[in-house]
Order: C-alpha cells, then structure tokens, then sequence
C-alpha cells in the first residue's frame, strides 16, 4: 500500500505525540482479550451534543489493594501515572464513556521486593502490557443512597474483565469526580502468559479503586451552531431578502469553506489509507504513528474509522516517514 504523507518536520509533531494522554482499545468478544494502547485524547460523545468533557488532574488517585495467600492484611499499592476523562451533559453527569487509563509502570509499594516482582514478565508484565484501563459503558440513575451502578470492564494484562459496581459522582462547577471500586478475578492465562506466580505474591482477586478528580476542558465544547447578523448593518438598511430571512442562521462564508476543507481532507485522507476500499480506516491500513493520531476519533472504539466519526473534525497531519538512506553499491 502507498500512503502519500506530508512533508512536515517530525520536529513540528513532537509537541502533540508529547500530549497522547488518554487510551483506546481494540477487543475480540470471543476471549474478551483486549489491546490497550496510548492514544490522543478523544472528544465528547457524538450522541450528546451539549457534551462536557472533564480531564483527570492530579488531585484523582487510583490504588490496588489485594491480598496475597497466606497474609493477614491486605496490601495497598498506588499509580501515580495515568490519564483519562469523564463527560457529563449541561444537566448532569453523562451514562457512558467515562475513562481511566493507568500506567502500571508506576506503580509504587513500600516493599522493594514486590515492587520488583510486579515490574517483571510474571507480575504486571509492564513490558508487553504497559497499561491498565477502566471503561465505564454504562452509569445508572442515583439510588436513595446516592449510588450508582457503573458497568463496563477493566482491561489488565491484555485481558478485558467485565465489572459492575456502586460509584458516587458529583458535579460541582468545573470538577467532576467519580469514586467506585472494581473488583476482578484473575484468569488463569492471559495475553502475557500464565497467571500462576502472579496469583500466588496477590492471591485471585485484585480490587481496583478509583477517586477520579477531573476538571473541565472547555476547549473541547461545541460550538453553537449560530451565526451573528451581519456587522454594520443597520435594520432598515438590510434588503427584503434579509428580513424574509432573519428567522434563519446565517453561516459567514468563512464557515462554508470551513466545511468544504473539512470535506475534502476527509476525501482524501480516505483516498490515502482507505486500500482495500470499504470505506473504514484499520490500524493497519494507517500504520502505527497515522494510527496514533487517528484513533483518538473512533467513537465507538470499533478499531476502525469511517467518514461520519471525521465528519467536522479537525483532522491532524499525518506525519511522513523519514526517507531510508539508500543502499551502498
């Protein structure tokens, strides 16, 4: 397949691949095994159109607490490394696509040894799996007790483990928070190999616990779509046309070929990536660093793209590679 990229400087990029925060996922329904992977940070859902979306700040904290066989206490470990969002509607908090991505390498116990354990191929396995995720699909109504029942998976060693558990939310201004706790029960093997030494240093279940803090990203709201009246127009001044009109939103010329260049870079991205022509973009077809800055669009985390997830989207540049020096005689 020919990609034909653009020659931008990958020097230009680096200041966007720095700020890739957030995860998206790829996963087969028959084994459940999921593929976790750091991508640019998505936008609010396409399905709610006054769409808040929230950041994790600093203030949130993600822990894992189990218990090895033998202990009488449980052991406490946190993440200080992660990311994520959340959304909620001009009304209240949003009933689905609530994230949080961890980075296990950061994982942090007072005891050296098992910190050294959980580092290594039969512990987390950071190697081949990186990261953790917390997807929340669904989000009840609050009960009596405030509670909510939050349904989605935790993706943990190439694994997506179903969940269900009560969560609290609040909104208070520009802070959203969301505090639940996942519990899940090992497998015996997953993407990264036989669970057995990992089982025996935390026993079956792990319990992930989740304070989320995030803050609003008002950069990321929509805009209404309005126009204002024409600019240094008096009313009796405007023609008839105007005034048989003024019920109607006016959309500036600016606007319109605004549009047309959103259209057409979507054409012609598919034109570049689209090889086998069934009108969707595959990671494989984009390639790795494409795929990068493409996948923060996939809505419904299919592991494709099709034109109406890039449809009014401000589509990145899609790097060039850097030309291979050529062979010696």
């Amino acid at each position: 397949m020919k990609v034909k990229f653009s020659s931008l400087p990958w020097r230009c990029l680096l200041p966007a691949l720095l700020l890739c925060a957030c995860a998206d996922s790829e996963e087969d329904a028959s084994n459940g095994r999921v593929r976790v992977e750091e991508v640019r940070p998505t936008r609010p859902s396409a399905d709610a159109t006054s769409a808040r979306l929230f950041r994790l700040i600093r203030d949130s904290e993600i822990a894992l607490t189990f218990q090895a066989p033998g202990e009488d206490k449980k052991t406490r470990l946190t993440f200080p490394r992660f990311s994520g969002e959340l959304h909620a509607t001009e009304d209240g908090v949003a009933k689905s696509a609530h994230r949080a991505v961890i980075d296990t390498r950061s994982l942090k116990a007072t005891d050296a040894d098992l910190t050294s354990f959980l580092q290594s191929s039969d512990g987390f396995a950071p190697d081949k799996t990186p990261t953790a995720l917390l997807f929340v699909e669904t989000l009840g109504e609050p009960g009596a007790d405030g509670q909510r029942e939050a349904a989605g998976f935790v993706g943990f060693r190439g694994i997506r483990y179903p969940v269900t558990f009560p969560a609290s939310t609040t909104l208070e201004g520009d802070l959203l928070t969301f505090n639940g706790a996942a519990t899940v029960t090992l497998q015996e093997e997953d993407d990264a190999g036989s669970t057995a030494t990992l089982r025996q240093h935390v026993g079956d279940e792990l319990i992930f616990e989740f304070s989320l803090v995030a803050k609003e990203d008002t950069s990321a709201r929509p805009r209404p779509n309005v126009s204002p009246s024409p600019a240094g127009r008096k009313k009796e001044d405007r023609p008839a046309s105007d005034s048989a009109n003024k019920d109607k939103a006016i959309e500036p010329t600016k606007h319109v070929a605004e549009r047309q260049n959103s259209e057409a870079r979507v054409a012609a991205l598919f034109t570049r990536l689209d090889s086998n022509r069934d009108q969707s973009i595959s990671a494989d077809e984009a390639g790795e660093n494409a795929w990068k800055l493409l996948s923060g669009f996939d809505a419904n985390n299919d592991g494709t793209l099709n034109s109406k997830e890039l449809e009014n989207q401000r589509i990145p540049v899609i790097p060039s590679p850097r030309p291979q020096a050529a062979a010696a005689p």
